[in-house]
């Protein structure tokens, strides 16, 4: 088992994260406490193990390679990023101050007509975020009822 999840952490921590983790994890199940002894055991083998891969002593197979950086960078970059706000405003309206920028950098290419195309644009977008709005409050008491 990788020896850092087995502490908790990732494979880029310091070495004093890693003796941090194991203190933490060393004072719940050290058997004069009435932890498993097995289980410390275990845990120990893991420290001693992350702990010569943080401190540089030992190649650290865990760290990620460069066909992981690629993968990430071009195929799984939503499992990276954050997520959504929570609320009211986050399942339903997260995509509209993204949008009301591209309307904004499209309104300025259009040049003397900019005022009138801005204006209609983010009328149309009022009118969405309402309805999408409405549609998820319906849909809410729905759920309740």
């Amino acid at each position: 088992m990788d020896p850092f999840a087995r502490l908790g952490l990732a494979p880029t921590a310091s070495p004093d994260e890693v003796k941090s983790a194991y203190r933490a994890a060393a004072r719940r199940l050290h058997p004069d406490v009435g932890g498993d002894e097995q289980a410390f055991q275990e845990l120990t083998a893991a420290f001693d193990e992350a702990l010569g891969y943080a401190s540089g002593t030992r190649p650290n197979p865990y760290l990620p390679d460069d066909q992981h950086r690629l993968y990430v960078s071009s195929y799984d970059r939503h499992a990276h990023s954050p997520a959504p706000p929570s609320g009211w405003w986050g399942p339903r309206l997260f995509w509209i101050l993204p949008v009301a920028g591209v309307i904004f950098m499209v309104s300025g290419a259009t040049g003397r007509y900019f005022l009138p195309v801005w204006l209609g644009s983010m009328a149309v977008l009022g009118l969405v975020a309402w309805l999408t709005i409405r549609r998820g409050k319906g849909l809410a008491a729905r759920r309740r009822g």
